[in-house]
């Protein structure tokens, strides 16, 4: 089955359409935002409750924010969203504080139940291969090239900010939280680059 038939496939299961940029609260109020998605995707978090509802299953599976089709077809996203920019503005910036919010992230265990639930919406348990998925950690803070970042970063040491730091530390935690994830194809990408990814 391909990405985009796996995608109408859930959506007759449960037809609940979102913007990526009202996936989660923290972006709605964005309103000077110049980059907003054009991009449509399916709110696979209503899709996860009405399948625990249905079924019964309490507590309730974890699940990612949305699922969609890159353009051309050739991957199924599992896309996961989370602002950093508004941890920075209302939360510690201590590296210890950093490490400890990413790691509730809780990566794996959505991307897991949430490939259960679309192996059982599709009634397939092969609907995946290592080569026709992907799994997506959008966020507000571009962490697309971290070691280019960081090496920037530390050639103005002397003038870096701790939210700078905040920002290092913040990638460097995003990306191990990426490595728990038992998924062939990974990627972290820039809310406002997710256009261009999906259409690329």
């Amino acid at each position: 089955m391909s990405p985009s038939c796996i995608v109408k496939e859930i959506l007759s299961y449960n037809e609940v359409y979102s913007d990526v940029c009202k996936l989660k609260s923290v972006c709605t109020s964005f309103q000077s935002c110049s980059s907003k998605s054009t991009m449509t995707v399916v709110d696979f978090d209503k899709v996860k409750e009405k399948y625990c509802e249905t079924n019964k299953i309490h507590p309730e599976l974890k699940s990612v924010d949305a699922i969609c089709a890159k353009q051309d077809d050739s991957l199924f996203l599992f896309v996961e969203k989370k602002s950093w920019s508004q941890y920075f503005k209302h939360q510690a910036l201590e590296q210890n504080d950093i490490m400890q919010q990413s790691s509730n992230f809780g990566f794996q265990r959505k991307y897991e139940d949430s490939v259960k639930i679309c192996c059982n919406i599709c009634c397939s348990k092969d609907l995946f291969t290592d080569e026709n998925h992907a799994f997506v950690f959008l966020t507000d803070e571009n962490f697309e090239n971290p070691v280019q970042s960081i090496m920037g970063n530390l050639n103005i040491l002397a003038a870096t900010s701790s939210i700078e730091f905040a920002k290092i530390w913040a990638s460097e935690a995003s990306n191990n939280q990426m490595k728990t994830v038992l998924c062939q194809k990974r990627f972290v990408r820039y809310c406002k680059n997710f256009d261009s990814f999906i259409n690329g």
